[in-house]
């Protein structure tokens, strides 16, 4: 028998992205991650992802050398590892040269569920597949879409008046 969807049934199929798990890397160390990736959390981080080689190009970081794949790895870790690593390019860029060649850093990316990886690729799919879309609309369309949101914005903060 099936059970009648709540609002309490999603507030508590949500947490399930809050919980953070204690892995045994090594035989003496371990880590906490979230084994899970929330859609949300993935979304943040594939903006950062994008962001960052923009901002590399403009702070003259040559972030293309890392190639996109490993800074994609590199931001799975910094998101979903208890690490705090830093939000700022040049201090991630630095931190990312000085683990990655750690025979630990491997064993903290195969600590994460094949399914959530999985996330990661759909919505990059997803993302691509729109970025084309935007690419092939031609240049008046994008304009006339361009001025309607700038319309909504605008109608937007004229109610909130």
């Amino acid at each position: 028998m099936s059970k009648k969807l709540t609002l309490q049934l999603l507030k508590s199929d949500a947490k399930k992205y809050d919980k953070k798990e204690k892995v045994q890397l090594t035989e003496d160390v371990h880590a906490f991650i979230y084994p899970l990736f929330s859609p949300t959390k993935v979304k943040e981080m594939l903006i950062e992802f994008l962001t960052d080689f923009e901002q590399a190009k403009a702070e003259k970081i040559d972030l293309a050398s890392v190639g996109r794949q490993e800074w994609l790895f590199f931001m799975i870790i910094k998101t979903f590892a208890d690490l705090e690593i830093s939000s700022h390019l040049k201090n991630k860029f630095n931190t990312y040269l000085q683990i990655r060649n750690s025979d630990i850093y491997p064993l903290i990316l195969e600590a994460f569920p094949k399914e959530s990886y999985q996330r990661v690729v759909k919505m990059m799919d997803s993302i691509d597949r729109q970025l084309v879309e935007l690419k092939n609309m031609d240049q008046q369309k994008l304009e006339d879409l361009v001025q309607k949101v700038v319309e909504l914005e605008e109608e937007v903060q004229t109610e909130g008046e």
